[in-house]
């Protein structure tokens, strides 16, 4: 599975300094910037050498990592751009990225964008566009603008101070009762032997998505890590790199953790099995089987429901692109 690349051309001017040309979207397991120089004019030393830090408005600076991204030589286009991405989370669509291109002798050239910025400029491109790849970047911006106030309830941040809001959105409202019927579809399944169970289930959105399972023994004693054979795998005809999962000890449960979640993964299934002794638990469930028991656990929660509704129409959007 792909990256989904969301593309605006810039006309190429030309150059006598290394500049910044144009930027791409990119979709993941995060959404992703990437920024395009013009390094046509440097010698190739001093091309192979440079790199680019990115600096991030408000409360998010703090999260982004100090090191600089060096040049890779496979991140071109068809201009002979050098790329340099910088992911951000689903809080951060409406921050400012500064992107600052290092090279030859502690030459420096910077350049601001944002997810917000490539949503505007993409209206303003296309303003009646109906194709799939706007309806997906509507549906973006929508979980930006939606997922913020949320967030904001479970990690203590205030929207507009610590992270800028992302104002750019188009749903106005959702019909709740409908998704919830839609997303029963993606229904997880639990079975095996009564000596286990799966408490509890829940997705993180925040920065990366992860599916989190927990495993725990029926009567609530212990279910020991070393005691239990976990392993993880996708559903049939889905290619998915290995190593993208974890098992850790959680007090008397076991927390086994689907990571880094791409976009077009959103709902493909995942089997999670535990093998102790003669008894075998299985938890099938992909990333919208969370959506369904949401919007039922928060049923008059209008804040939790919409941030849960647009991530459904993202996924949905991405999917179908």
């Amino acid at each position: 599975q792909q990256p989904v690349y969301l593309y605006k051309y810039v006309e190429p001017a030309p150059a006598e300094e290394p500049s910044f040309k144009k930027h791409q979207m990119f979709l993941s397991d995060q959404i992703g910037v990437r920024f395009y120089a013009d390094l046509s004019m440097l010698s190739e030393t001093d091309r192979a050498n440079a790199n680019v830090t990115f600096a991030i408005s408000g409360k998010g600076a703090s999260e982004m990592s100090a090191d600089p991204v060096a040049l890779d030589p496979n991140k071109t286009n068809d201009s002979g751009y050098y790329g340099f991405d910088c992911l951000v989370n689903s809080i951060q669509m409406a921050d400012t990225i500064t992107a600052t291109l290092h090279y030859g002798n502690n030459q420096t050239v910077t350049d601001t964008y944002s997810v917000r910025t490539y949503v505007q400029v993409w209206e303003d491109l296309y303003p009646t566009d109906t194709s799939k790849v706007t309806t997906l970047i509507h549906a973006l911006a929508d979980f930006g603008h939606y997922v913020q106030p949320y967030l904001a309830t479970v990690n203590d941040f205030t929207v507009g101070t610590d992270y800028a809001a992302m104002d750019k959105f188009y749903a106005q409202s959702y019909d709740v009762e409908a998704i919830k019927t839609a997303a029963a579809a993606y229904r997880k399944t639990v079975g095996g032997s009564d000596a286990f169970k799966a408490p509890s289930t829940s997705l993180v959105l925040d920065s990366k998505t992860v599916i989190r399972v927990y495993l725990a023994n029926a009567d609530d004693t212990k279910l020991d890590l070393n005691d239990v054979t976990i392993t993880v795998t996708p559903e049939a005809g889905f290619a998915w790199p290995t190593g993208q999962w974890t098992a850790t000890q959680s007090g008397n449960r076991i927390l086994v953790e689907i990571r880094d979640v791409k976009a077009s993964w959103l709902g493909k299934n995942f089997t999670v099995q535990a093998v102790k002794g003669s008894d075998t638990q299985t938890v099938t469930l992909s990333a919208l089987s969370y959506v369904e028991p949401f919007l039922t656990a928060y049923n008059g929660n209008a804040t939790a429901q919409n941030a849960i509704c647009a991530f459904y129409q993202y996924a949905m959007a991405s999917i179908s692109y």
